[in-house]
């Protein structure tokens, strides 16, 4: 359980990669769009909540077991002058740090190409060029539609 539950904090923010090349937010997108994907982000995080309150407590459940029946790696954990209490503080800053580091850099990735598509739609909106084109013309597009 223990190494589920680091594969999916870990792997987690390739979630958000996958939402964005879904939606295709690195394209010009129109906000109805860029709004559902903002739904599939919120469900995917509530979803990643869900399974970590799911796992972590079978995590803890099977540790209180395992704890009785691990006298050799105990004695040599004792040894080795290691402790439980700092091994999984390590592991849990190790894991954090990670997660907030891809997690903030596919933000930050998401917020700027949706900062580009906004310059890039206001750019065309101030041009007002988009009903004086002979395709939108015959589409029966015009700069309102």
């Amino acid at each position: 359980w223990i190494l589920v539950l680091l594969s999916l904090v870990t792997l987690y923010p390739l979630v958000y990669i996958f939402i964005a090349e879904k939606y295709r937010l690195h394209l010009p997108t129109d906000v109805v769009t860029l709004q559902h994907a903002a739904r599939a982000i919120v469900l995917s995080t509530l979803f990643m909540v869900v399974i970590v309150a799911v796992v972590v407590p079978k995590i803890l459940w099977d540790f209180a077991f395992a704890l009785e029946q691990m006298k050799s790696v105990m004695t040599l954990l004792a040894w080795c002058h290691v402790d439980w209490a700092r091994l999984g503080i390590a592991c849990g800053a190790r894991s954090l740090y990670s997660f907030s580091l891809t997690f903030f850099a596919v933000a930050d990735w998401i917020v700027g190409n949706i900062a580009v598509q906004q310059r890039y739609w206001r750019y065309w909106a101030k041009q007002g060029t988009l009903g004086s084109c002979a395709a939108c013309r015959a589409s029966g597009m015009t700069a309102t539609t």
